[in-house]
């Protein structure tokens, strides 16, 4: 059975990339049934770039005034769309022909949500040895209470649109909004798979969100809520578990930044915080209360 498929492409400042993405989905071997393209408050030419599609792709582009993040535009993609399933879509993103094919074999077989299988371009150096799906492998079991633990669904994914709006959509947080919205569908009961090979390239730039050094409060903002709605014990002492570490992660990232000021008071006792981490953080936490400055420069020096 073949479903209809509808890509969500949310763009915000994405002229640099966004022709050759879409140039990678015009090539597909399985065409898209529509394409929504939000343009997110863009100050480039953004909408220009998109607006040459329109003759060559079922496009519809939507325009937010101002700028209102991912999970804002990823919402009204899927108010745009009627198709059976979205599939996500970024500017940087890069599908090899054979992608929305393969992604929807794996549907059709499985169901539920198909996470993308990325291969990724690091600019000026070359094209990463390990898929998304080897850095962090998909469980065949208790996939929510490893989801709880790390994110290993890569954004683009597959999931049907009716699954979406069940779940609620994605909730207004600035990051790791994905994270949140996989939670609450692997929560729901969607099985989680991906193709076996690689089907994209994720293009690694300054401006990746994924990238972003500040990610880890958004984690820590996703996981309380997790472990406030939620009515199990048992993933919420998971998911409490994870909270802990990445709040560790968090203090030994703020002590860090208190000991390149100076303040090396104030990092010895944020550092305190990081001892309750994984071990390397507590290893780097227990040199930042004895000595921050020496700490800084072995931490910054990559030693």
């Amino acid at each position: 059975m073949q479903h209809s498929i509808g890509v969500s492409l949310c763009v915000y400042n994405g002229e640099k990339f966004l022709g050759q993405m879409l140039a990678s989905i015009h090539a597909q071997s399985r065409r898209p049934d529509a394409v929504v393209i939000v343009d997110d408050g863009s100050t480039d030419a953004t909408l220009a770039v998109a607006s040459t599609w329109e003759r060559l792709l079922p496009v519809q582009i939507v325009s937010h005034p101002e700028n209102r993040g991912l999970a804002s535009s990823r919402n009204t993609a899927a108010a745009a769309l009627t198709t059976d399933l979205i599939i996500n879509a970024d500017a940087d993103d890069y599908w090899f022909p054979d992608h929305l094919e393969e992604m929807e074999r794996v549907y059709s077989s499985n169901g539920g949500l198909i996470s993308g299988n990325a291969l990724t371009w690091f600019p000026g150096s070359s094209v990463s040895k390990l898929t998304s799906s080897e850095r962090f492998p998909i469980p065949g079991t208790r996939q929510l209470e490893h989801l709880l633990a790390d994110n290993f669904v890569f954004g683009a994914a597959m999931f049907e649109r009716r699954l979406f709006h069940e779940v609620g959509g994605c909730r207004d947080i600035r990051s790791s909004e994905d994270w949140d919205l996989w939670i609450r569908m692997a929560s729901a009961g969607a099985k989680i798979s991906a193709p076996s090979h690689p089907t994209c390239l994720y293009r690694q730039h300054d401006q990746s969100l994924s990238a972003d050094a500040n990610t880890l409060p958004f984690e820590i903002e996703v996981l309380e809520h997790f472990i406030s709605v939620s009515r199990n014990p048992a993933l919420c002492h998971i998911a409490a578990k994870s909270l802990k570490r990445r709040r560790a992660r968090l203090a030994l990232r703020v002590a860090l930044g208190q000991a390149r000021q100076g303040r090396n008071f104030a990092a010895r006792r944020s550092a305190l915080k990081g001892l309750r981490g994984s071990p390397p953080v507590i290893a780097k936490s227990a040199a930042m209360i004895l000595s921050p400055g020496l700490t800084l420069r072995t931490y910054e020096g990559g030693k």
